[in-house]
């Protein structure tokens, strides 16, 4: 075991001491995956209306109180606004409103701009009523308090990204709207006992931050298992070319056989540097994602990464363990196809095939909305991205994550104790090169 840390340290040394490298392997992948995430809602976008910003959503003559919300609604002030009279909007022609539905722009119509006045208007005269009566007629439906205000958002439903916008703007902003109605201009009737508002918000702040977690967890959970594996298969399979395909194709791994180090010894050294630098690659590329979720406040409603993404303090445990043990096995597999195959030329091409399926697996799990059957489970390192799936949708099972962990840890030490035979019987000439 000493001699395996030795090992250990003094390939950890190489790879720190050349910066270049520690940022290739460190930061530019996720980096780059970064970027291209924050650049697909704006190329959907493009593609789809011609530009790749956002239009601001038209009001269209916005009565007071919708004003007043967006000024106050952390929900509503991720969108931008202009506003636009009722003669503005007349004043266009059909084309010109069919050219602006066209470049991706939002119309919201109020039908009725006097909410108040339409709840006032329904109120019985109860001034002289005591407390007790006024609770009898509300109780014996003597009068009907409902608003007749409309609100109609007018958008291109044949674009992608607008529908997508437009729904999303529904959602999280009209639909608390109505609630502010109520707790706002309903306060004539809230004071007749017409009803009761409790804001959990203010009984606890964060809750604010569960709510975004639950909607955003479900837009990681698409994107984020499968990076974090992707790019962990890629650290793994550019330093087992390094510091061992490279070295026998130099003939340097002959070198270190013919020392004291026992084959073993050597294998677990180089595995420890693949699976500590593999480790902390993945957990800076996943504290770059949290970062980019937390600081998306537009959050358009195409991003990839949706703000206010977040993992209870264990499902990031269980998140790292998973990781941990398919790490382990991609190194097993990377050393089996090195020590299997003479040609480097060979095993360059066979280390980049699993990169090409976990690749497939990332666009086949990014628009993948059916819960995973039990054999998607039992296959080795597709399981890790489920199981991290279900994590983020805080759907993991105990018999699922033991099941894939299981399977991996398994299959990864089966393969290596096939790669320590092999590498033990490999034959060495002082050279090296492809008989090494």
């Amino acid at each position: 075991m000493r001699a395996a840390i030795t090992i250990f340290r003094w390939e950890f040394k190489k790879i720190l001491s050349n910066w270049r490298k520690t940022l290739l392997v460190f930061v530019v992948p996720a980096l780059l995956l970064l970027i291209a995430l924050n650049l697909f809602p704006l190329i959907v976008n493009y593609l789809s209306t011609g530009s790749l910003q956002n239009r601001p959503i038209i009001l269209l003559n916005p009565p007071e109180s919708f004003v007043a919300f967006t000024e106050q609604s952390n929900t509503s002030t991720i969108y931008s606004y202009t506003t636009m009279s009722k003669s503005e909007y007349n004043r266009l022609s059909d084309d010109e409103r069919k050219e602006m539905i066209e470049d991706g722009s939002i119309f919201l119509r109020f039908s009725s701009l006097t909410v108040r006045d339409n709840i006032q208007d329904k109120l019985p005269d109860w001034s002289d009523a005591t407390i007790e009566e006024q609770y009898e007629k509300l109780a014996n439906h003597d009068t009907d308090v409902e608003s007749t205000a409309t609100i109609f958002i007018m958008y291109n439903a044949n674009s992608y990204s607008v529908s997508a916008r437009a729904e999303q703007f529904s959602e999280t902003v009209l639909t608390k709207y109505s609630t502010y109605i109520l707790e706002t201009m309903g306060q004539d009737y809230l004071a007749i006992g017409g009803g009761n508002s409790f804001k959990i918000n203010e009984f606890n702040p964060f809750t604010t931050v569960l709510n975004h977690r639950s909607t955003a967890n479900q837009g990681a959970a698409r994107v984020l298992p499968g990076i974090l594996v992707l790019l962990m298969y890629y650290c793994v399979y550019s330093l087992t070319g390094e510091i061992l395909a490279a070295e026998r194709e130099r003939g340097f791994l002959t070198k270190l056989r013919m020392t004291p180090i026992s084959e073993s010894s050597l294998l677990l050294g180089k595995l420890l540097t693949i699976l500590v630098v593999g480790m902390f690659s993945s957990l800076i590329t996943f504290l770059i994602l949290f970062i980019s979720s937390w600081v998306n406040r537009s959050n358009n409603a195409l991003s990839l990464l949706p703000f206010g993404m977040l993992l209870m303090p264990s499902q990031l445990i269980l998140v790292i363990v998973t990781l941990f043990i398919s790490c382990l096995l991609m190194i097993a597999i990377c050393f089996l196809f090195v020590v299997s195959l003479k040609r480097m030329q060979d095993v360059l091409i066979n280390l980049q095939l699993p990169l090409v399926l976990f690749l497939i697996d990332f666009f086949a799990q990014l628009f993948r909305y059916s819960d995973p059957v039990l054999l998607e489970y039992l296959i080795p390192l597709h399981n890790t991205t489920i199981v991290i799936r279900d994590i983020f949708l805080s759907q993991e099972t105990p018999f699922h994550i033991i099941l894939s962990l299981s399977i991996n840890a398994i299959v990864g030490w089966i393969v290596f104790a096939r790669t320590t035979r092999k590498f033990k019987k490999m034959s060495h000439s002082n050279q090296g090169g492809q008989n090494d």
